[in-house]
């Protein structure tokens, strides 16, 4: 049987556990929801078009470990970014955009995310311009939340033909990179001899 003040100290931890579980639990879906694809109005070469945009970074990082930054963009269904030219097969299609971090573990520079890819078919000037998935890299110095936003991008055919397009006031597509504390490495006793 329980003394009394033994059910008090029993009832005391199990609701701190209840508040801690909840607040773990209640946080997962908000993590989840960092990195969805979001439609992102876009004015390229004086027209608005609605990209469905989203910046994807590992669910972990380290301290002084490179980290991949992925930019998607991904055409609307009507209403897209069409050349103004056809595009052969083997062109030059050229993507590079800005995105902006604000945090403690990466300078507050904007960093340039790029990309080329040569088209296999023909594309006309109907079809949807072809935007490349692009990259960049970078090495947070410590730990920490980074915000990363994105900016402008263009998109360049045989280093010819641009096509420039500025986000809305707000900005483009963001997402939140985590940066833990790396973990210690066990170290070995040396072998007694």
């Amino acid at each position: 049987m329980l003394t009394s003040q033994a059910r008090r100290r029993l009832a005391l931890k199990t609701s701190a556990m209840a508040v801690l579980g909840a607040g773990i639990f209640g946080a997962i879906p908000v993590m989840a929801a960092v990195a969805q694809p979001a439609p992102v109005a876009y004015t390229c070469n004086n027209e608005t078009i609605t990209f469905t945009m989203e910046l994807k970074t590992p669910t972990t990082a380290r301290p002084s470990a490179p980290v991949t930054v992925i930019w998607d963009i991904k055409q609307p269904a009507s209403g897209y970014l069409s050349p103004t030219a056809e595009i052969t097969p083997n062109s030059s299609v050229v993507a590079q955009g800005t995105i902006s971090p604000s945090g403690s573990p990466i300078p507050s520079s904007q960093v340039v995310a790029s990309a080329s890819v040569a088209p296999a078919t023909t594309i006309s000037e109907t079809a949807p311009l072809p935007i490349p998935t692009m990259t960049m890299v970078v090495t947070p110095t410590a730990s920490g939340t980074v915000a990363l936003k994105g900016g402008g991008f263009a998109v360049e055919v045989n280093e010819g033909q641009t096509y420039n397009c500025t986000p809305p006031t707000n900005g483009g597509p963001s997402v939140n990179l985590v940066v833990g504390t790396p973990t210690a490495t066990p170290t070995k006793s040396p072998t007694p001899t």
